[in-house]
């Protein structure tokens, strides 16, 4: 199940403030269930409120109750943090390492466009004087169709393969160091 940074951020934001305010884990968690969060967030919530119930820690609990989809280091953090006495340090760390990530990789699509941009421009702008003296404009445009449409393709092959290496690397420390 996908579960966004944005989305992490704020669950363990809310479990933060509730733990800090004083509320037992149980009763946190049916407080932030009763608000409807996304599918992802209630999955982990109602699985991790059951693995509580079967005297589970709460690191394992919401680990098993994510179908793999929380890292080794949240449930290492929760898991250390549950142990320390200092379950609300460990949410908030959680929940500011998450907001962080969700902000670089939107900081990072917004930055992106200004080359793609660029891009098109330097596809598009040398065809113009092509297409004003050619005798067959309808094959300078298909040569400059398929063009944009490799590049296209080109991008899309390197978002696919960065999106997965970047999701082994948050578990394989090889491909981490790779991608510095």
């Amino acid at each position: 199940m996908k579960f966004p940074y944005e989305e992490k951020a704020l669950l363990y934001r809310e479990l933060a403030k509730l733990s800090a305010s004083g509320f037992p884990l149980p009763e946190a968690i049916d407080a932030i269930a009763d608000t409807h969060p996304p599918d992802a967030s209630m999955a982990v919530l109602l699985g991790g409120k059951a693995g509580l119930a079967e005297s589970r820690s709460i690191g394992e609990a919401f680990a098993d109750a994510a179908d793999g989809s929380l890292t080794d280091l949240e449930e290492s953090i929760i898991t250390a943090s549950e142990r320390g006495g200092v379950l609300a340090e460990g949410f908030d760390h959680l929940s500011n390492y998450f907001q962080m990530r969700a902000t670089t990789a939107a900081a990072i699509r917004r930055k992106m466009v200004y080359p793609l941009v660029l891009l098109h421009f330097a596809i598009i702008i040398p065809v113009v004087p092509l297409l004003i003296g050619a005798a067959n404009p309808g094959r300078v445009l298909l040569v400059s169709g398929l063009t944009l449409l490799a590049v296209y393709l080109l991008l899309f092959v390197v978002i696919v393969i960065g999106g997965r290496l970047a999701v082994k690397a948050e578990s394989d420390p090889k491909i981490d160091r790779m991608l510095g």
